[in-house]
């Protein structure tokens, strides 16, 4: 099916809201990128302030607006605001020509991989990038009619909410591990057990993975392919055959840690262990260093960036291995129940992507 294309600076501009009917000048919603969620958009916590306390670099807006944060846009913050509010000026108010464009439909678009990728593309700026706007206002997004658009909104609206409850789900199993780990070993930063502690350096030696771009993956290959967040593909040939704890080297997915299965390959957005300075068990440095959340001390250049050098002076506790393996064998024990709901959350993930996909091409 072929749709009209039109610009979103036709259809969508920024146009924050003039002469706001305030009730309260003292209580006001004031909206800041670190209470929006990546990827999903959500608003994490509602700050409440007065008027007068609200910086200059600061709009209105209220529910008719979709917002987009044109910082960092591979982020992904896109939000549906549902009250009037301030929002700092990283966040650009679109206002959809209400009897063209339908909001919810704008900001599935603006959230779908195709976009994402297309404006990550589009930045400029080495440690703030940020989209070009001059590019982002020429994009030309598909138009169907309004009733269709509304149509594929509410078909995206419910499978966006199986898969947000099948996450919350895989949340609420992940944190179930992290106490049991804190159980048996204690606070890893106070260590109240008094488990012997050493530098990372002592540990092990980190290596970057193997340059391979999407387009020279063979996707009929039998090896999963590893990056920063965990399996982004297949290829035919692999370079490692026992399992790599690996930590997410640049971007978004900085610090992530997986685990990969045998045979697999390790792409250069990731950092793989080349060598164990001493005896560990693999799947209790894994869950130590997610606890550490090593994102907190990447660069901050252009995208936030993980090396080795940035990690090794870091202290960890490293309790004798049997105790170490006995994490390891609830861990298994663990990961065997949920990698039910996983499989359940990949189908869930990928019908909702290939839904999107369909959505804008006119196939829904």
């Amino acid at each position: 099916m072929s749709w009209q294309l039109v610009s979103l600076g036709e259809v969508a501009p920024s146009k924050p809201l003039k002469n706001p009917d305030i009730t309260n000048e003292d209580s006001v919603w004031q909206l800041n990128l670190d209470k929006v969620q990546s990827q999903s958009g959500i608003v994490i916590e509602k700050v409440y302030d007065s008027v007068e306390s609200a910086g200059s670099s600061t709009h209105w807006f209220d529910e008719r607006h979709v917002l987009y944060s044109k910082l960092r846009p591979y982020l992904n913050k896109v939000v549906l605001p549902d009250e009037q509010g301030l929002a700092t000026t990283e966040l650009v108010p679109l206002c959809p020509d209400e009897n063209r464009l339908d909001r919810k439909y704008l900001a599935y678009y603006l959230k779908s991989n195709q976009f994402v990728s297309w404006i990550s593309d589009q930045v400029a700026g080495a440690k703030m990038p940020r989209v070009s706007m001059k590019v982002f206002w020429e994009h030309q997004i598909p138009l169907p009619p309004l009733d269709e658009q509304k149509r594929i909104a509410s078909i995206l609206d419910k499978a966006d909410s199986v898969r947000r409850k099948r996450q919350k789900a895989i949340n609420l199993a992940d944190e179930f591990l992290r106490s049991v780990f804190l159980n048996m070993f204690g606070d890893p930063v106070t260590n109240p057990k008094g488990w012997e502690k050493k530098p990372l350096a002592k540990v092990f030696k980190l290596s970057s993975g193997k340059g391979l771009t999407a387009k020279n993956m063979d996707s009929d290959g039998e090896y999963n392919v590893y990056g920063g967040n965990g399996i982004n593909g297949r290829h035919s040939q692999y370079m490692f055959d026992e399992p790599q704890l690996i930590i997410g080297r640049v971007g978004v997915y900085c610090g992530a840690i997986h685990i990969t299965k045998p045979k697999s390959w390790v792409t250069d957005n990731a950092l793989f262990v080349k060598e164990y300075l001493e005896e560990i068990n693999i799947d209790y440095i894994a869950q130590l260093l997610e606890l550490a959340n090593l994102n907190q001390y990447a660069g901050k250049a252009a995208q936030p960036l993980v090396s080795g050098n940035r990690i090794y002076p870091l202290e960890m506790i490293i309790p004798p291995l049997q105790e170490q393996v006995k994490f390891s064998i609830v861990k298994k024990q663990f990961l065997a129940m949920r990698s039910k709901v996983d499989n359940s959350m990949l189908d869930k993930s990928g019908l909702f992507n290939a839904l999107c996909q369909k959505a804008f091409t006119g196939e829904l």
